[in-house]
């Protein structure tokens, strides 16, 4: 019998391994961006990237979702044509839309940035930002062939890689003296190099895709589109953190405000990088599960909640509590005003993370309709909420919108899962999660007291004191015991 468990830890852990540092490598380069450029700089080159973002969103119409859960049944049918087939299929209508786009935003770039970013240098911005995320269409085709051939070690290596080459770049173009424009060249290069290098890697992987004849037919196509094209839905939700709110807080505030929230959300994020981690491996997995056992799915379903609450929960209350140290160390005293909005979308990554793991599981199962409408409210919700909370509170307004858009997901999310199949919410586990959440912020806020020379060695005494009494509290609040994590082990080993 497949061992799942080792499947699914194995593979969220190189996944989340190379998502942490790449991560660190983002970090690294919205350091580097603080550090050579304004503050209102570092606002327009953010806000502009959300600006295209939000456009390419609209470009895959969901299919490659739809390929990640498609090609591993065709590959274990070795039928690579198709495998090849949809693969087109992604390209050609990714790239004839997004081509669509840019020669309009080209078009009207000049109007764009004296009237909505209101800064003339956004023009070169836009040009270079779009041609990059136009190249970036390469990258995504091996992406999803490295998760759909369930080649994990090869997906981590594309996460880092592709964030690598941007600081590389960007620090050598900051050195020659390029400016504001150093980190857009960055993008553009790097999602050249990093296409040519992954094809490379694939073309090693899986030399029967090559030769495999391309047979493009409309059934194959309406199949990809119609289970891809509720999955927009997903795509623009996503979108919503770090996209829509940044281009309506472009739109009624300043690009100081932009830059702040572009301090905060970063941070927050890192907390939704071991989710993506699980929610990738599961898209595939789920829908093998299913098949084969709807109770084992369930008690899939609850363990992987339960584990993953039990490693983010603690995370963001340690990332509230230090803000304030967080951002003053890693950005300068300059971007303190972002401390409250960072404390939200920490407490926001919590509900967030069984969200989106519970819609992929969703998605997994077939359900691209369900998935679609979680995340097509989600997405509304938060657009709402921006649009009346932004305009009189600034970043606060952005950052609490992501909260309760989280929590409305978190809830429908967990409807859809029980309907779909007859799953039943552990609420006496969450409830003990998050009782055991707050007894750890008690205990770690009471040792911030402690006085030590070194800022190093009191974050250590504290983090190591703060681990051994949540694990237990763990314990004595039977959420988990010694066998149960003994079992665990010994399945992934």
């Amino acid at each position: 019998m497949t061992n799942y468990s080792k499947k699914l830890v194995k593979g969220t852990g190189l996944i989340f391994i190379a998502a942490i540092f790449a991560a660190g490598l983002g970090y690294l380069l919205r350091i580097l961006l603080a550090k050579n450029l304004s503050i209102e700089a570092y606002g327009l080159f953010y806000a502009v990237f959300a600006f295209i973002g939000i456009l390419a969103s609209f470009r895959t119409f969901g299919m490659g979702q739809s390929l990640i859960k498609f090609i591993p049944e065709f590959k274990l049918q070795k039928r690579f044509s198709l495998i090849k087939s949809g693969i087109v299929y992604y390209f050609l209508i990714q790239f004839i839309i997004f081509v669509i786009m840019l020669f309009v935003l080209f078009l009207f770039a000049e109007k764009l940035a004296l009237f909505y970013f209101k800064d003339i240098n956004a023009i070169g911005l836009l040009i270079l930002l779009g041609l990059a995320f136009l190249f970036a269409i390469f990258e995504s085709l091996f992406h999803v062939l490295f998760l759909g051939y369930s080649r994990s070690s090869y997906y981590s290596f594309t996460t880092f890689f592709q964030m690598f080459l941007v600081v590389i770049i960007t620090f050598i173009l900051f050195e020659l003296g390029i400016g504001y424009l150093s980190p857009a060249y960055g993008y553009l290069f790097a999602s050249i190099i990093a296409g040519i290098v992954y094809f490379i890697l694939f073309k090693n992987l899986s030399p029967e895709f090559f030769k495999a004849k391309l047979c493009l037919n409309s059934k194959l196509f309406k199949k990809l589109f119609l289970f891809g094209l509720p999955l927009t839905a997903s795509a623009i939700v996503a979108s919503s953190v770090g996209y829509i709110d940044t281009l309506i807080l472009t739109y009624f505030t300043t690009l100081k405000d932009v830059a702040l929230y572009h301090v905060a959300l970063p941070i927050a994020m890192l907390l939704r990088y071991f989710t993506k981690s699980v929610s990738l491996i599961i898209i595939p997995l789920s829908s093998e599960i299913y098949l084969k056992s709807k109770d084992l799915l369930v008690e899939s379903v609850k363990k992987i909640q339960k584990y993953l609450l039990i490693v983010i929960i603690p995370l963001a209350l340690v990332m509230a509590i230090f803000a304030p140290n967080i951002i003053s160390l890693l950005f300068g005293k300059d971007y303190l005003g972002a401390v409250t909005a960072l404390r939200i979308l920490s407490v926001s990554a919590i509900f967030y993370s069984v969200a989106h793991v519970n819609s992929n599981l969703l998605l997994g199962i077939g359900k691209s309709t369900s998935n679609a409408k979680i995340m097509a409210s989600g997405s509304i919700i938060a657009l709402i909420l921006n649009l009346i909370l932004i305009p009189f509170y600034g970043v606060l307004g952005a950052a609490i919108s992501v909260l309760i858009a989280s929590l409305f997901i978190f809830v429908l999310s967990a409807i859809y899962l029980r309907k779909t199949i007859e799953y039943k919410i552990p609420f006496v586990l969450f409830f003990k999660l998050f009782i055991l959440g707050f007894g750890f912020l008690i205990v770690l806020n009471s040792l911030r007291v402690l006085s030590f020379s070194n800022l190093f060695v009191k974050f250590s005494i504290i983090g190591l004191i703060g681990i051994i009494s949540y694990f237990v509290g763990l314990v004595m609040l039977n959420i988990v015991n010694l066998e149960e994590l003994k079992l665990l082990f010994n399945r992934i080993r």
